[in-house]
């Protein structure tokens, strides 16, 4: 019995330790949020919460249903707690469906805020773990490189902005997850990542999962021409056999949440939605180079897509379009894949679709999160391939995105906030400097990563404590008394048990 318990402390710590980076993307993101949380006064530093916009008004009611629910046994098809009786399963489908929410169960009552915060900063932190297994299943490497570029993944501005869209961040840490199993199916023959990991999707937020399902359509052809070629078209047949297979088999595992949506959907106002009659674009295609630079104002209510991903990606993504050891076949079809999600945000048609065909009312560019995954996915090979480059040419880069920075200010439609262009050049320069270390004195390769990763992190904090000061301005983080919490609150609920028990 010794023996076996050692055994498995070993194991453990062997898994542990193999999967260190893993946990590294997962806890840096996660940290750095937090942290941002306590700086606008999040319990326990203060008295507030995280509750803001719809998430106050609407989701925390139904996760303290929930929550009820589960804790007294209760019906999970209906519930009465809304006007004279709310069919409770369509509820579960759009708000309530993320197997995480099983978490709320451990809280009381009056600690639903805290719950929530939770969950919030866990799949955050989940978003960078899963977009680092994505790069080491895809390039079969583990390194603190790929740990720098997925924390721009978790901490996005689509993943900040929206974070109170609670419900729609399980979409985004299974999206790399799902790309990882289209990689798998169409590279190895391995059906099983992809299949589970869309279907829970699927199942989490059908909603979210819309936009999911559209880009891994257009991804599977990127896809499909990397690993197989024209002159085989029976592997090519057999490669789309198994994509429309499997997608199907998905969508049959997750049909237990979207034949009732489905029927419910119908019968809403947006079901009656048409396409529009005539073809228009909302801004000019430059204006959004500028969404890409630090300290952005958040869209939540109206405006541009949410594409920021970090300034480094303003010189990778160039890089990667000059770099030798990426075939030309690759960097077309992913050019193209970028000009189709560009196209997708400025045109009117293209956006309706994306949109279920529907415009949104408010939030919108709700799909930008693809983009952000997809650029982000560009920038590990490029980083990757820098070695292949002189300190000049990298210089060149940025010296290049510098240049894009201050043609912003003048061209773009809205000018740019000066904090914003300074902010983003001076971290253009420090990552030039970060780049080119190796060039200018003799440094390990783990110390350069740490270098890297230590100025991400600088990045992505500044970044995190501006955006959410910045919801905090315009939409109000709200307090903990007088919601689930407080001596009001706390007399209703001994009024109602009271009222239980006579």
């Amino acid at each position: 019995m010794p023996t076996a318990k050692l055994s498995l402390k070993k194991g453990l710590q062997d898994w542990f330790s193999r999967n260190s980076n893993v946990w590294l993307a997962f806890g840096l993101p996660a940290l750095i949020l937090l942290v941002g949380y306590f700086t606008r006064g999040v319990y326990p530093i203060a008295d507030r919460n995280v509750l803001t916009v719809d998430l106050y008004h609407q989701y925390a009611p139904f996760m303290a249903e929930l929550q009820h629910k589960l804790t007294s046994g209760g019906s999970l098809f209906y519930t009465w707690a809304g006007g004279l009786g709310v069919n409770f399963l369509t509820l579960i489908a759009y708000y309530l469906a993320s197997p995480l929410n099983i978490i709320t169960v451990l809280f009381p009552p009056a600690y639903l805020t805290e719950a929530i915060l939770v969950l919030i900063v866990l799949k955050i932190g989940l978003a960078g773990a899963c977009f680092f297994i994505f790069l080491r299943g895809v390039w079969k490497r583990d390194n603190l490189q790929m740990v720098a570029i997925s924390i721009f993944y978790a901490l996005s501005a689509y993943a900040l902005a929206y974070s109170w869209n609670i419900m729609w961040l399980d979409g985004i840490f299974l999206l790399p997850l799902i790309i990882l199993g289209l990689v798998r199916l169409v590279r190895d023959r391995r059906f099983l990542l992809y299949t589970i990991t869309l279907a829970l999707a699927i199942f989490c937020n059908y909603y979210i999962a819309f936009f999911i399902v559209l880009f891994t359509i257009l991804y599977f052809p990127v896809c499909l021409f990397q690993y197989h070629s024209l002159a085989r078209p029976r592997q090519l047949l057999a490669a789309v056999g198994r994509f429309a297979a499997f997608s199907v088999l998905a969508g049959g595992l997750a049909a237990v949440m979207l034949l009732p949506t489905y029927f419910s959907l119908s019968l809403t106002s947006a079901a009656g939605d048409h396409m529009p009659s005539t073809v228009s674009h909302y801004y000019d295609l430059f204006d959004y180079i500028g969404q890409h630079f630090m300290l952005v104002s958040p869209t939540i209510r109206d405006g541009m897509p949410n594409m920021y991903c970090g300034v480094l990606m303003l010189i990778l993504v160039p890089a990667y379009f000059f770099a030798k050891s990426i075939s030309p076949k690759e960097k077309l079809w992913h050019l193209a894949l970028v000009m189709v999600l560009i196209l997708s945000f400025n045109v009117n048609v293209l956006n309706f679709i994306w949109h279920g065909k529907h415009f949104p009312n408010q939030l919108p560019y709700r799909n930008s999160f693809v983009y952000i995954f997809l650029i982000l996915s560009l920038g590990y090979p490029a980083l990757h391939s820098l070695t292949e480059f002189t300190g000049k040419q990298i210089g060149s880069f940025c010296a290049a995105a510098v240049a894009v920075v201050l043609l912003a200010q003048k061209l773009n439609d809205k000018p740019m906030e000066l904090q914003t262009l300074y902010v983003t050049v001076i971290f253009i320069v420090i990552y030039a400097a970060v780049l080119t270390l190796d060039r200018i004195r003799e440094i390990h390769p783990s110390d350069m990563a740490l270098a890297l990763l230590a100025v991400v992190v600088a990045e992505l904090l500044l970044n995190t404590l501006l955006t959410l000061h910045r919801i905090d301005t315009t939409e109000y983080y709200s307090t903990r008394e007088g919601y689930f919490s407080g001596e009001e609150v706390e007399q209703l609920r001994d009024e109602l048990d009271k009222i239980k028990d006579s």
